[in-house]
């Protein structure tokens, strides 16, 4: 039996230093230009997330980046508790 992967939205930060802006309100505007590429009203119904930084370590986070920054979405309902999350 094959398996399919769809990915159905994306998003990207703009690049460039933006100091004033912390990781987790990188990670809303993302998630959230994501759902709307994606034409979905949250992300409950998504099966996984890829999250990706260059500069987290640099701040002491040197794993668990993408669960650090997305649990605040998921105790707001954005996203599914249990979703897997690759760093």
């Amino acid at each position: 039996m094959s398996e399919s992967v769809w990915i159905i939205g994306a998003s990207s930060t703009k690049f460039g230093k933006s100091p004033a802006t912390s990781f987790k309100e990188f990670t809303r505007q993302v998630v959230t230009e994501a759902l709307v590429d994606a034409a979905l009203p949250d992300g409950r119904q998504i099966d996984g997330a890829w999250f990706g930084t260059c500069a987290m370590h640099a701040v002491g986070q040197s794993s668990i980046r993408g669960q650090v920054c997305l649990i605040p979405l998921v105790r707001e309902g954005l996203l599914s508790e249990r979703m897997p999350v690759v760093n």
